[in-house]
């Protein structure tokens, strides 16, 4: 006869995203969740933190929580090595600058606020009637943007 008895699985790493996931309503972790992540890695488990947001953004959340480990930033079009090891770039896939050179068109033919990501920056056209947007999400995410007059000075990348 068989052995009934389950043996539990060892988890070796998790992935939390941020907002909506991870982040209380204030927009921390709590204390409750670090010191779960914490005893985790202490017991070996990988714990990477992933978001939409900029790469330093993220590690702010890891470093209050007291946790060090890969990052995935940019809805998964980066991913850096943990800060112990060098941060480095794992896997880095931007969009291609044909693509992002029509969202740029396309969101100034619309009149929409863009936040354009760049070589680990955020940036935004300076739209005295758009920046409100910038403001929400510097306020929700920490972000610090750069205003520039035209996106369109980033044609080609």
């Amino acid at each position: 006869m068989k052995d009934s008895t389950v043996t539990p699985r060892l988890f070796r790493i998790i992935s939390l995203d941020l907002d909506g996931t991870l982040l209380n309503e204030r927009g921390e972790v709590s204390p409750e969740d670090a010191e779960a992540l914490r005893s985790f890695a202490r017991a070996g488990g990988i714990v990477v933190f992933a978001s939409g947001r900029l790469t330093e953004v993220i590690r702010v959340h890891q470093r209050a929580a007291g946790v060090d480990g890969p990052v995935i930033s940019y809805n998964g079009a980066m991913v850096r090595e943990p800060e112990a090891e060098g941060g480095g770039i794992i896997l880095h896939r931007p969009l291609p600058a044909r693509y992002a050179d029509r969202l740029i068109e396309y969101a100034r033919r619309e009149r929409l606020f863009l936040n354009y990501y760049l070589d680990e920056a955020l940036y935004a056209q300076e739209d005295a009637e758009l920046r409100r947007f910038a403001e929400m999400y510097s306020r929700r995410t920490g972000a610090v943007y750069h205003f520039v007059p035209d996106l369109r000075a980033f044609k080609g990348k």
